[in-house]
């Protein structure tokens, strides 16, 4: 091939004129040439010059224009092996790559990750997608996925249980059957002093057993938000048995000024607001994710309280007689 010898390249815009520099048969150099106006607009057209073939083409991985990018990357959830993300954006398609995955196409402002490995720490990004152009991708906070659950569900340990009298030798968790009103066993185990009791709860609660949080004549007020209004959960209660398998009493996670309940959610669902009022302030700061959720009622002051996910860092298990 002779030096000078050029192809056209041409990308659905002003052709671009190519002059191949070659000395003893290597590419050296590449000048191009954007001021070619008589040229006919062609894409991907092909020539043979002096038996050499050449091809034009487009990188079709980076053509970054002024569509505007995504906002607002929010991690909704996370279990142990999914995720649930959102964004805001004007566009309707947007591709999401997760850690070193390739890249998937969303339609809408949300995806679900999923086949993730527990206790593993994820990045994440999203860019919008038009007609083949792209915005700049955005990088969303880092999440870690939660441990796998255990095979024989999930495990509350009681132990140490203040107050407990003489006699108590089983611990049971139950809800209640809002079709019957009668109650429903979760699950038990034997109590000792020396191994205390270790419970495990099931994967899932039957949808009986569950309440609407909205419903009932109960209304979130108006300055909380709610992101699913159809939300359906249920208070796990504990209680003291008897080697007759009579009820004794309550068992309770207590720290002074904190009540503490083990909450089952149906489904993902955040709570956030404060509904203030002239006599007290009530914040609400839960996010639940599908399954056991431990939260929390604080009082922080006279007349502040907040509701929030964990448990009191020098709570205990405490013992009410029935």
């Amino acid at each position: 091939m002779q030096a000078g010898s050029f192809f056209l390249s041409t990308c659905n815009k002003l052709p671009v004129v190519n002059i191949l520099i070659i000395t003893n048969n290597t590419l050296n150099e590449t000048l191009k040439i954007k001021s070619m106006k008589p040229f006919i607009k062609l894409a991907g057209l092909f020539f043979v010059l002096s038996g050499i073939a050449a091809l034009s083409s487009c990188d079709p991985e980076t053509k970054e224009t002024e569509i505007a990018p995504p906002e607002k990357l929010t991690i909704v959830s996370v279990t142990d092996n999914s995720a649930e993300l959102s964004w805001l954006g004007d566009a309707q398609t947007y591709e999401v790559v997760i850690g070193d995955a390739a890249a998937k196409t969303v339609e809408g402002h949300k995806f679900n990750a999923t086949s993730l490995t527990a206790e593993t720490t994820y990045t994440w990004k999203v860019r919008a997608s038009k007609d083949g152009n792209y915005s700049k991708w955005v990088e969303g906070p880092g999440f870690t996925t939660d441990a796998a659950p255990d095979p024989n569900g999930y495990p509350v340990v009681i132990s140490n249980i203040v107050d407990l009298p003489g006699g108590v030798v089983k611990i049971k968790a139950l809800v209640e059957d809002h079709s019957t009103e009668e109650p429903v066993e979760l699950a038990s185990a034997n109590y000792s002093d020396a191994a205390g009791a270790t419970l495990y709860l099931p994967e899932t609660i039957e949808d009986k057993c569950l309440m609407p949080m909205i419903g009932d004549g109960y209304v979130i007020p108006d300055e909380v938000e709610m992101s699913d209004p159809d939300l359906k959960f249920t208070p796990i209660a504990f209680m003291a048995f008897d080697s007759s398998d009579e009820f004794m009493g309550w068992i309770y996670f207590y720290d002074e000024d904190t009540d503490t309940d083990l909450i089952y959610a149906d489904r993902p669902c955040t709570i956030m607001g404060t509904e203030q009022n002239e006599e007290y302030s009530n914040i609400w700061d839960i996010s639940f994710a599908t399954g056991y959720n431990w939260t929390q009622y604080i009082e922080i002051d006279e007349t502040t309280e907040t509701w929030t996910n964990g448990i009191p860092e020098n709570g205990r298990w405490i013992y009410e007689e029935w």
